[in-house]
């Protein structure tokens, strides 16, 4: 396995000497020490380290957050921030930029390795998780996309060419199932836009910032009846409830969103006609969500969280099998720290969902 490169970017030299010894006899490559901003934006292309230790304060017109801001836009360089006493605003400026951590001066050689191996893992991890939606996006969007499209294109053009010989009743049915397509390709999109930004936000390691600025879910019971009215609208089927209110530190938009989808599987994938159950038992330390429905078949060993377009049972396939119910149950879980189980003894199929009543989002300021 060849050698991590890291860039080491301080304007004390010795300082810089020091740590450069320290990654180097942990078996770290140094590609290089630089004092100016402007050297970094020049040289990076040809050094290509996959971290760079960066002061904060350091030569030249361009600081070292500018510096961070250019290396995540343009290369998806990991970068861990050096700094001595900086001031509330300059470590507010740089919590925006993606950093992996910061490393408060002085700091011992342990200090240091631990915030190098953490920070290249992690940027390696997103960096595999972003190729692999790349992927996905690559293979499948393109089919969804098409398939609506194709349908919309092709009876357009039987009305446009047959138009004087179709009786309105023809015109009507062409018209509906172009109406039809064009809302299957709306869903889909906007189903696809939605995942992808979870999936993105899962390789932001300012995510828990992020998230602490969004509106926080304090009526789950009322966002989860909502939720419910707008499913149901159709369908018209029976839901027992037996939920209570209890202040969240969750985003409301991905709770909402988390509803949405157990809900929608269970009125999609349920016998007709049977009932389906919601519930919010008391959890020791946590939200509960239980979702109770009958259903005729479910592969408990099928499912996974390993991408969007996850072949599993039909439960969590959406109105197309794309299988992005799935990954956007999982990756908003996984956001919000939470957990998802399932006990099926046939044909009761129970899902049950628990969330932290003090996530890390809440306690950061």
């Amino acid at each position: 396995m060849s050698k991590r490169r890291i860039l080491i970017v301080e304007d004390e030299r010795l300082i810089a000497r020091d740590i450069a010894l320290s990654l180097e006899e942990a078996n770290y490559e140094v590609v290089g020490i630089l004092s100016y901003g402007n050297e970094v934006i020049e040289k990076v292309p040809k050094l290509k380290p996959d971290l760079v230790l960066l002061d904060i304060h350091i030569l030249g017109p361009i600081d070292g957050i500018q510096v961070a801001e250019y290396l995540h836009k343009y290369w998806q360089t990991a970068v861990v921030f050096l700094t001595a006493n900086s001031d509330q605003e300059t470590i507010e400026r740089a919590k925006k930029t993606f950093s992996y951590g910061f490393l408060i001066k002085p700091f011992q050689d342990r200090q240091l390795l631990t915030a190098v191996e953490v920070a290249i893992e992690t940027h390696q991890r997103n960096q595999e998780r972003l190729e692999s939606l790349r992927r996905n996006i690559t293979t499948a969007l393109p089919h969804e996309l098409n398939t609506a499209l194709n349908s919309i294109l092709g009876l357009s053009e039987i009305i446009i060419s047959e138009f004087y010989s179709l009786a309105p009743a023809e015109i009507l049915e062409f018209v509906t199932d172009i109406r039809n397509s064009a809302q299957r390709l709306h869903f889909f999109t906007q189903r696809y836009l939605f995942f992808t930004q979870l999936e993105l936000l899962l390789s932001r390691p300012d995510r828990l910032q992020f998230m602490a600025k969004m509106e926080p879910t304090l009526h789950p019971s009322e966002a989860i009846k909502t939720v419910i009215v707008e499913s149901n609208r159709e369908l018209q089927r029976e839901f027992i409830l037996d939920i209570a209110d209890q202040e969240l530190a969750i985003p409301l938009e991905f709770f909402t969103k988390l509803v949405k989808e157990l809900v929608d599987n269970a009125l999609r994938y349920s016998i007709p006609q049977t009932p389906i159950t919601i519930a919010t038992p008391p959890g020791e330390n946590c939200y509960c969500l239980v979702i109770k429905n009958e259903t005729e078949k479910f592969e408990l060993e099928s499912l996974s969280d390993s991408g969007a377009y996850v072949k599993s049972s039909p439960m969590f396939h959406d109105y197309h099998g794309s299988g992005l119910g799935l990954g956007i149950v999982y990756r908003i879980l996984r956001l919000v720290e939470g957990s998802i189980n399932f006990n099926f003894v046939a044909p009761h199929l129970e899902t049950i969902v628990k969330l932290p009543l003090n996530s890390h989002a809440l306690q950061l300021d």
